[in-house]
């Protein structure tokens, strides 16, 4: 086994080393096989590390005697193919610079992978969480064997789903965690996101009404709004129009309280811009 250019053979301890003629990956015994019979011999490595995304080539050499004739060098039979390690990520931006696996409905989810055969198309297939195929396309490769793909996730709703890569028109009715003849894929999660917020504070000195009668849960160790009473906007993308963005900056509200419901450890940033309040996660 050997890497693109060939200046690199798999071991047989599974680690990588520089190649020259004559050395090879593994030797196996012979095989006897009677005229007209087909043998086969199979071998496998654990745990092996590529060294680099992109093709590589799998070839097995056979030195064949008949009886008490052995073939000359000249008349090993031999095989080769081709497979390709590939990576494939999904990312919150169109550059594939910030991996991620949970993505608003509101957004937009970007997935990008490398080490694909060159200008070849492959098909990319999206299954729910429940294994139901519910969309397929045929994405050609850039000449460096770059795949990208990209959708919204609002036409998805919120669950777990699944973005394969299969050779082109080869992808599975069903989705499954034993595909076999799958190249890559990846997990992603669709969730919804709405703002709550509360601005029942009318006194900071002493503050009033008091903070237990406002938050849902225990404060101030997990304090959290309600859901149902404090729903400002659902649906929230980050930098959304809400109701109150202009009214909360006047000075007859002393103290607003902003909250992401739906998604667990993102981060909420408020800022004012423009005359109006801006909250973006």
């Amino acid at each position: 086994m050997r890497n693109e250019d060939g200046t690199l053979y798999l071991k047989d301890d599974g680690s990588w080393g520089s190649y020259s003629e004559g050395w090879y990956t593994r030797l196996v015994g012979g095989v006897d096989t009677a005229a007209g019979d087909v043998s086969a011999v199979t071998c496998g490595f654990a745990g092996v590390s590529f060294p680099s995304y992109g093709p590589y080539s799998l070839c097995s050499y056979w030195d064949l005697s008949c009886g008490s004739e052995t073939s000359s060098v000249d008349d090993i039979a031999f095989g080769c193919s081709t497979f390709y390690v590939v990576r494939w990520e999904s990312y919150e931006d169109e550059e594939a610079t910030i991996p991620k696996s949970m993505f608003p409905a509101s957004g937009t989810v970007y997935f990008s992978g490398e080490g694909y055969e060159p200008s070849a198309y492959h098909s990319l297939a999206l299954y729910a969480e429940g294994g139901e195929l519910l969309s397929f396309a045929d994405v050609q490769a850039d000449s460096a064997g770059n795949l990208k793909h990209q959708f919204t996730a609002s036409s998805l709703g919120e669950g777990l789903f699944h973005m394969v890569v299969f050779p082109q028109g080869s992808f599975a009715p069903a989705y499954s965690s034993s595909m076999a003849h799958s190249l890559a894929e990846k997990d992603f999660t669709v969730f919804s996101i709405s703002l709550l917020r509360n601005g029942e504070i009318t006194s900071l000195n002493p503050v009033s009404p008091p903070l237990s009668s406002i938050f849902v849960q225990a404060y101030p160790l997990y304090p959290a709004l309600s859901g149902t009473d404090d729903l400002e906007k659902g649906g929230f993308a980050p930098g959304d129009t809400f109701p109150h963005e202009t009214t909360d900056l006047g000075e007859s509200v002393p103290l607003v309280f902003y909250e992401l419901a739906g998604v667990p450890g993102d981060s909420l940033r408020v800022s004012i811009e423009d005359g109006k309040i801006k909250v973006i996660y």
